[in-house]
């Protein structure tokens, strides 16, 4: 049962720090203001510096010391003439609507005028690497045109940049804010030492800074979407026996919402449809229990993975203990894709097609000599082909049409003896082969008294000999020893995982656990015995379009003839984002 969808409304957020009331030239009090860090002070960049000119020639370029600005008469009609650029960047302000106030604040560090101080601050587009080319900058505006004169030493000025940095951030949409200071008669009149010297963004507690408020854009939330897989209705359990859970929980809203960090909880209820508690991690805990590490029940390990883009009909899956990756085979395409465990095509895979492959089913790796075996149903007849680890093709092809196999669609390769075993899809039998000679072994036998009805995979398993066989009709995973008798415990994937038409196993040596490529929604599942310690809830931070997959294992210990509305419950750390559940009713026994 869907829970209902609440939207709230968004609140103007309006960030105001330390509002400094100032006019376009007005002084701070004498001394230091009071730097602080926050979202509304923005130091200068570390790339601040000066340029140096002499007589009207590029003399020099400073980054490192204090900057200055002016002009120094040296003596004669040899004129030093300063210009000095600072940056900061205003990335943070990306949100605002409006910049409600700005000033910048530059600290004196010596004073060097000998008539009246006339010094420009200019705003101008600059791209934070100072080279001479920046001397000749055109200016966007003159901020002011009057510091005043006889600063002493250790004094802030202050110069209000409301509009300009509006015009920066809100306009321009740009995320650093550029000014240069300069005089404003060059050369001088050759007669006196007019410059000052700023302290620089090297200078901790005296760098150039903007004091800012602003109105932020207020964020845009999501809504939560949970749709519940597994189970797909209202059902009926035995007691003690073993379900799942499978739910998908998605971010969903315009463009740039967020949903933020969201908890998706499996949780019960035994006396309305509100979930309201949360299912116990503790094994033997009632009326439920989440089967965690060392249960020995199989669980899917939601790490699966998409397809490789381009695949369309991957029908094996073969991992490769060399580089702990997999080799998909793709029956549409003929092509061997090799990928790892997330998925990433590694783009080095091989086309079988140009082998002369028509319709290559099933893959395995053969440990004994880091081969592939390829299961191909027409070639021009059913063949079992075989590649060195570079793909390089072989000469030892196995004819399985010759042996009766007309539909071959999984090949497993058994390292206790070097024999290859081949389940057959139009016949419903597993064949025996000897890798080395290629010659049928007698021991094969019928999986269709056991209820397999289409055959689509086998994969060996080394932690107890035996071989595990994927039907396709039944979304079902069988578990056979070599003598071919069902030993019952296999399980199911569409209720265990969501795998619709599984296709093939790949038997992982890593940890004795399956990959099983399925052709209904191009997704490689991971399920095996085990897996990791319960958790609940388990959380994932969303934002519009993203969502995750989550599975849980329940064990259902209530009393036989209870009832209860059991799901999975999602909620967001943001109060702006509601939540949202799905449920079925699930009955212990008869109800």
């Amino acid at each position: 049962m869907n829970g209902k969808l609440i939207v709230i409304s968004s609140v103007l957020l309006v960030l105001v720090i330390s509002v400094v009331s100032i006019g376009s030239a007005a002084k701070p009090p004498k001394g230091d203001p009071g730097i602080e860090s926050g979202p509304g002070i923005i130091k200068a960049d570390s790339g601040d510096g000066f340029i140096k000119y002499r007589k009207g020639t590029f003399n020099s370029v400073d980054t490192t010391s204090d900057i200055q600005s002016g002009y120094d008469d040296v003596g004669g009609p040899n004129y030093d003439w300063y210009r000095a650029y600072v940056q900061f960047d205003v990335s943070s302000l990306s949100n605002a609507t409006s910049i409600d106030s700005a000033t910048l604040y530059f600290r004196v560090a010596s004073d060097n005028i000998n008539t009246a101080n006339i010094l420009e601050l200019q705003y101008l587009s600059w791209d934070g690497n100072l080279d001479s080319s920046d001397w000749g900058i055109t200016e966007r505006e003159t901020i002011t045109g009057n510091f005043p004169g006889e600063e002493t030493p250790g004094n802030w000025e202050a110069i209000d940049v409301t509009s300009q940095l509006s015009d920066a951030v809100i306009t321009r949409e740009e995320s650093t804010f550029s000014v240069r200071i300069k005089h404003d008669t060059e050369p001088g009149d050759g007669s006196t030492d007019n410059y000052m010297t700023w302290y620089s963004s090297e200078d901790s507690g005296s760098e150039p800074y903007i004091r800012v408020t602003y109105t932020e854009a207020p964020p845009v939330y999501g809504t939560l979407q949970v749709d519940l897989t597994a189970p797909g209705d209202n059902f009926e359990v035995s007691r003690f026996d073993v379900f799942n859970l499978n739910v998908t929980v998605s971010c969903v809203g315009e463009e740039g919402a967020i949903c933020g960090t969201v908890d998706a909880s499996a949780m019960y209820n035994e006396s309305s449809t509100d979930l309201d508690t949360l299912i116990s991690t503790t094994e033997g805990a009632a009326p439920f229990y989440l089967v965690g590490t060392g249960s020995g029940e199989f669980v899917n390990f939601t790490d699966g993975f998409s397809q490789p883009p381009g695949a369309q009909n991957v029908m094996g899956c073969a991992y490769d203990p060399t580089d702990d990756t997999f080799w998909l085979t793709d029956t549409t395409d003929d092509y061997a894709y090799h990928v790892n465990k997330t998925g990433d095509d590694l783009g080095d895979g091989h086309d079988l097609g140009a082998d002369g492959l028509d319709v290559p089913a099933g893959i395995t790796f053969d440990s004994s000599d880091d081969s592939y075996w390829v299961a191909n149903q027409d070639y021009p007849q059913a063949t079992l082909h075989h590649y060195n680890s570079s793909w390089g093709d072989l000469t030892d092809d196995i004819d399985l049409d010759a042996a009766g196999s007309d539909g071959p669609e999984g090949v497993a390769y058994d390292p206790t003896d070097d024999t290859l075993w081949v389940v057959d899809i139009l016949d419903d039998f597993v064949y025996h082969f000897n890798a080395s000679n290629g010659a049928k072994l007698t021991d094969g036998f019928d999986v269709s008294a056991a209820g397999v009805s289409w055959p689509s995979g086998i994969g060996y398993d080394p932690s107890d000999d035996t071989l595990w066989i994927t039907d396709a009709t039944d979304n079902f995973m069988y578990h056979f020893d070599k003598e071919g008798n069902n030993l019952t415990d296999g399980f199911d994937l569409l209720n265990l995982a969501g795998s619709d038409l599984p296709e093939a196993v790949g038997f992982d040596t890593t940890d004795n656990t399956f990959w099983v490529p399925d052709d209904e929604d191009f997704f490689v599942y991971h399920v095996g015995p085990g897996g990791a310690e319960a958790e609940n809830p388990i959380s994932q931070t969303l934002s519009q379009g993203q969502d995750f997959k989550v599975s849980w294992t329940v064990n259902a210990t209530g009393l036989s003839g209870t009832q209860y509305e059991i799901g999975v419950k999602a909620s967001s750390s943001i109060s702006g984002v509601s939540e949202n559940s799905s449920s079925v009713t699930v009955c212990i026994g008869t109800c």
